[in-house]
């Protein structure tokens, strides 16, 4: 899933996790021994990424920061939008249900 929230791309995704064919065969063997069913019930994953949706904004904000050149509130856009990044960030992982893992 997908979502946009004023300069920002928020991507959910779920990701299914099994055991890799390619782990040693002792490993999966110990595996096995401790928990039978480890192999069959493949690891339900969620990565979350939060983007900044137009690079373009960042660069420009970054090349007038502390720019004595130009008017205060343009100076201080790149803070804010980092500000507001961050932001978001804790207040999406404050909402996890099962907290940050």
């Amino acid at each position: 899933m997908s979502y946009s929230h004023e300069e920002f791309i928020i991507d959910l995704t779920q990701v299914t996790a099994t055991t890799s064919a390619a782990a040693p065969v002792c490993f999966l063997s110990h595996l096995l021994q401790k928990f039978p069913t480890a192999l069959l019930q493949p690891q339900v994953l969620h990565e979350l990424e939060v983007e900044i949706a137009r690079s373009e904004l960042l660069l420009t904000t970054a090349a007038t920061r502390g720019d004595p050149n130009v008017p205060e509130h343009e100076r201080s856009a790149f803070d804010e939008l980092i500000r507001a990044f961050v932001n978001n960030a804790r207040i999406l992982v404050r909402n996890a249900s099962d907290g940050w893992q």
